[in-house]
Formats: C-alpha cells, structure tokens, sequence
C-alpha cells in the first residue's frame, strides 16, 4: 500500500495528525489546446504543439540511444542503460548546458506530461507482459535456496546501512533525519524488485533458465516479505494514531485491497481465460480478443489507482494470475512488444536521464555520503549472498525402453517412441569403438544390419539424430597445442569438459551449433565453435557448392551465436578461411587434442564442397557423414570422442508433418537410446 503513516508528528502534519503532501500542477494553455501544428510555412512552430513534440521526442530517444548502445555493447552494457545515457545527454547535464533552448525542448512541462502519460501506459503493458510471461509454478518450486538468497540478499544490504547510517550519524544532515530519508533508502536500496528482475532477465532471455528461475524466486520471496512487513508495520502505525480519520483510512485500506486481490483473482482472470479459451492451438489472438485483454488489465491499473497502488501493481498480478505461453503471452509478444519495450519504454527511461543535472550538486559532502550509502548497500548484496561453488557432476532425466525387434524394423520403433515422447534428438551410439591397441573393433556381430538400421533412422526420425563415437578415457589433452584454447581462458582458468565444433554450414551444421550452444550454457564447459569458409577466390570461381539462401541462413545462425554467446574466455569463436581440404584437415588435426568432445555436422544434404572435395572419397561410414568419417579414422589418429549430428531430413519432416528444431537455443531435449 501506499499509504505511509511515519512515528509521529510527521513532516507536514497538522495539529490534527493529518499529512498534506505538497505536489505540482500543470495546466495546459486553454488558448493552446491543438495538438497539431498547421506548418512551418504557415507560421506555426511545430515544436510548440503537443504531438509533434511527442513525435520528436521518441525520434531522439530512438535515436541516441541505439547510438549508445552500439557503442557500449561490447561491453555487456543493458540497453535501458544506454536509453538512461541518453537522457542524461539530452538533459541539462550536457545538450541543455550547452545549448540552452534545445535542452528546453526536454525539460519543458508539455515534455514531462506528454512522456509521463505515455511512458506509465507503455510500462503498465510491458508489466502485464512480463507478468503472463513469468510461470509462477516453476517459482515457487525453486525451493530453499531461493528463500536464503531473499533473505541474505536482503537482510545483508539492510544491516550494512544500518551500521553504516549509525557510525556516519555525525554527518547526516537534518533535512535527512526530518524527513526519514535514510529509512526510506535503506528500504529501497536493500530490496531488488522483482519487476526490475523480471524485466532484467526478459531483455537477456533467461526467464525460462534455472538462473532465470532462482532470481525471480529470491526476487518474489523479498518482495513478498517487504510488501507483508511493510503493511504490518504500516497498519500499526495507523491504528496507533490519535486521528480517527487516518485510524478509519488505515481500515478502509486493508479492506479495499483485499477485495482488490479477490475481485482480479476471481473476476479478471476468469474474465480473460474465457475469452482465451476457444482460441486453436498455435494460433493467436484475435483482434477482438487481444482488446478485450487489454481492457481488462487496464481496468485493474484504473482500479489500483482509485485505491492509492502504484499503476503497476494491478497489470502484474493478473499477469502472475494467467497462464503464460500460447496463445496469450505469445500474442503479447508478437504484438506488443516491439512497439512498448523497442519505442515508447525508452521514452520513460530517458526521463530519468533528463533529470540528472550535475552542476546542481553543489553540496560535495552530501553527494559523498550518498554514495557511500550506494556502496555499502551494493557491496553487501554481492558478499551476502556468496555460497561456496562446488564443481559436481550434472544430472539428466532419461526414460529407458527396452524393445526387442528385427534389424529391418528396428527403425520404426525407435522414431515411434521419439514421435510419442516428442523428442527433439535421438542419439544413436556408433557400432564401432576404439581399441586400446588403436584399431577399430565392432561391438556386434551383425554390423551390416546395424548400418542399415541406422541409415534407416536417419531416413525416417521425426527428429534430429546424433551418432556417438565413444572414445571414452582414450581423450588425450595436448596443453602445449595452439588450440588450449580450448581447454583454458585468457586468465588461466581450466574448464573440466572442453567442447570443439566444426562448422562447415548447411542445416546439420545449425543444427550442430544450436546443440553445442545448448551445452555451453553448463558453466563447467568451454566451448570453441571454428567456422571454415572458402577464400574468396574460390567463391568467385562458382566453386562454393551452396546456395545463396543457405549461405544467409549460416550467416545469421552463425552471428547470432556470436552476438550471445562468444565472451573470448569460456565460449570462442574462430573463423578460418581454406582453399580446399588440405587445408581444412590441417586445421582441424591441430585443433582436435585440445578438446574433450568433437562436433560436427554429417552434411546429409548438402552439396559437394571443395573444403570436402577428396575426403568423401575415402569415406567408409555413411551415417557420419565426410566430417565425421574423417575424424573416426584410424589414420587420422583422433581419439577424442565425436557427436554427429543430422538435422531431420526434408522428407522425415514432410511425411510427419513436423518442422526440424532451428533454434540456437534447443528447450527440453528428450535423450533416446
């Protein structure tokens, strides 16, 4: 609630215990009320008029801050940072010192409504949004270790200012102390909203992530203990006071704020799952539908407001109260978001930005305690929520079938049981193995009927397939090798399972780096993905054996994990240009010993290449492909274990009618044996 009721007599009291709050009013101009101009050659400045100001507003806004972001990106730097840089650029801190009349143009009231109206509209729909987004089931099974990070994430920073407010008493000035500036800043400071959290980990696409999950869980758990702990603390100062009017107030409020929960949990939702509910699987909202929703979260911000709430307390918990996913948080994110968080947001960011005015802060001693306050709270947050890492193996669910068939039909069973359980990968262990001696051994007799079995699979899976070399504890490391990188980071640091992906493109080669990215995400794992283009020339000559489409398309795969992933310590990227597969080889048997695990792409469709032109040649395997047969041989002399993977096939996925995983991120993979 937003009512606070602090020891008494409070600033602003009157003899009667009653608090006034002093606020600004701005009137618009009653001779002035057009909002748009008729034209520069008509005499009119536009700049003067509501909407074209608006206009102009999101233009810069837009603008300077997708500048600024570009400029600090490679420094992991969130975008509403940049969006708040880019305020303080156009605020009376730089552009309106100056240039005094363009910094007006900011700092105007016409401006400060105009942004505030929209800007509060534009973040109650990004609330809501992330609401319906968030799976407040997955939250709550977070378990212990969210509620001691809420606790010590909390209780740590609210002692550390505490002690620290107590030993600088001396310095406290006594417009802090009139006004219990200090209390209010231990409380905000000490808590992180589980908004800001929730946000925060959308614009990095983690919600869904055991990271994602673990924050907001501690997230939640605060809030929920400081919303509690405030409104006890809030009801008894209320009951306490002599007035009988604010004793009435303190009553009405608890009263009115318990309807409000019931009325959205029992009135808006059923309300909105009704109107959710004849919609067909995959598809979206409907106009109507999607402004109805809307109508109703907006209901609830109006209804929050009537009752003294902050505007986005309402949208949020009706959020949390709905389901997420398809079709409604799907639908908001394809239609909303782009407009809210891409344009209008940055509106309400950057106003925080115009704000900041440097050559105001006159009082040197005053600013210096305000950030050792700042500090003090940051730094204890970070130290109290400190646990001891242990490097423990991972775990994986597997659901084990035991089938007993023929060679011949052996492949029906087993894209039978993947199609049932939806799985997105069959891995398929190779019939050969490395002997201790060097040569290769089958592990059964009949490794003719194996082969076709597995030509089979690959023919017919609903899915994508990996084949499995096990070359088991025969993985040599070559520390002295160029490539350690692999195994070590710039500082030094080891990872226990170092990974190595070839990238030759083609769909089995996206597919191969969505599953490698899908590993790095394990702390515990480097991964060094080595993308292998042909020189220029020999592009020129017609010689590249793709096709314009593909090329992008492993343009765009490849950028993308670059762009998300690719930090130059644990995750690396190297891009190497060959003329032909000499000297593709050369590259990869001096890369190969660094790493732990090979992956690859078995290029099931793709068409000769001249980075592949002689190897196929001497392939023996056709289910691994050229790559894959490349690095199982014995005269190559690789004994680090190798996955080869293959994308579903073109006819797999027309006669199943289901469309093979492209993403770079692969979501609940089903393991099958």
């Amino acid at each position: 609630m937003s009512l606070e009721a602090p020891p008494p007599p409070p600033p602003g009291a009157n003899p009667h215990g009653e608090v006034t709050v002093n606020r600004s009013l701005f009137c618009f101009p009653a001779n002035n009320s057009a909002s748009t101009s008729s034209g520069i050659f008509a005499g009119d400045d536009p700049l003067k008029f509501y909407f074209p100001l608006l206009l102009y507003h999101v233009c810069i806004v837009f603008f300077l801050s997708r500048v600024i972001h570009a400029l600090l990106r490679r420094s992991n730097v969130p975008l509403v940072i940049s969006q708040i840089l880019a305020g303080a650029f156009l605020g009376p801190s730089f552009l309106g010192k100056v240039f005094p009349n363009a910094g007006k143009l900011f700092a105007s009231p016409e401006g400060w409504v105009q942004i505030n109206t929209v800007g509060g509209y534009a973040f109650m729909l990004q609330i809501f949004t992330v609401g319906v987004k968030t799976d407040l089931g997955m939250i709550v099974k977070s378990g212990r270790k969210a509620v001691a990070i809420a606790f010590f994430g909390t209780a740590g920073p609210h002692l550390a200012m505490l002690a620290a407010g107590a030993a600088l008493r001396s310095r406290v000035p006594a417009t802090w102390k009139a006004t219990f500036m200090l209390t209010n800043l231990n409380s905000w400071w000490s808590l992180s909203a589980f908004i800001v959290v929730c946000s925060t980990l959308d614009d990095l696409n983690l919600l869904s992530s055991k990271l994602g999950r673990l924050a907001m869980s501690a997230a939640l758990v605060g809030d929920f203990a400081n919303t509690f702990s405030i409104a006890g603390v809030t009801s008894y100062l209320l009951a306490s006071s002599p007035s009988e009017k604010i004793h009435r107030i303190g009553i009405l409020s608890l009263i009115t704020f318990s309807v409000f929960i019931v009325s959205m949990a029992f009135v808006a939702r059923p309300a909105i799952l009704r109107i959710i509910r004849d919609v067909p699987e995959g598809a979206l909202l409907g106009e109507a539908r999607l402004v109805g929703v809307l109508l109703i979260a907006v209901a609830c911000t109006l209804a929050g407001e009537f009752l003294g709430l902050h505007a986005t307390y309402g949208p949020f918990m009706l959020g949390l109260m709905l389901p997420g996913g398809a079709p409604l948080g799907v639908t908001l994110d394809e239609r909303l978001d782009r407009l809210v968080a891409g344009v209008l947001m940055p509106l309400l960011f950057a106003q925080g930005g115009v704000r900041l005015d440097v050559f105001k802060l006159a009082d040197a001693s005053t600013c210096l305690l305000l950030e050792v306050f700042i500090v003090v709270g940051a730094v204890a947050k970070f130290v109290s929520c400190f646990f001891v890492h242990q490097q423990a193996p991972g775990s994986a669910s597997l659901q084990p079938f035991v089938c007993i068939a023929p060679y011949a039909t052996m492949h029906d069973d087993v894209c039978a049981v993947a199609l049932d359980k939806g799985a997105t990968l069959i891995v398929v262990p190779f019939h050969k193995r490395l002997a201790i001696d060097g040569s290769v051994e089958n592990t059964t007799a009949n490794a003719g009927d194996v082969k076709a079995a597995n030509l089979n699979v690959l023919s017919y899976s609903p899915c994508s397939v990996a084949f499995f070399v096990d070359r088991g504890s025969l993985s040599v490391v070559s520390t002295g090798s160029v490539a350690a990188a692999v195994a070590v980071d710039a500082d030094g640091f080891f990872f226990p399972h170092r990974v190595a992906m070839y990238f030759l493109g083609g769909a089995d080669g996206r597919e191969a780096l969505a599953l490698a990215a899908y590993m790095a995400e394990d702390a515990a794992i480097g991964l060094t993905v080595f993308r292998f283009v042909l020189l220029p020339e020999w592009r020129r000559k017609g010689g590249g054996g793709g096709d314009a489409k593909e090329d992008r398309l492993d343009d765009e795969v490849v950028q993308e994990y670059v762009q998300r992933w690719v930090d130059d310590r644990r995750l690396l990227y190297s891009e190497n240009e060959v003329r032909g597969s000499d000297e593709l080889v050369a590259v990869i048997r001096k890369a190969s010993p660094a790493a732990d695990l090979l992956i690859v792409g078995r290029r099931a469709e793709c068409p000769e290449s001249p980075m592949t032109a002689g190897i196929s040649d001497w392939s023996e395997h056709l289910e691994l492909g050229v790559l894959g047969d490349l690095l199982t041989s014995t005269d190559f002399g690789c004994r680090v274990s190798t996955l080869v993977v293959q994308q579903q096939t073109k006819a797999a996925a027309g006669e199943i009618g289901r469309s093979p995983e492209k993403t770079m991120r692969l979501k609940d993979t089903e393991i099958t044996n």
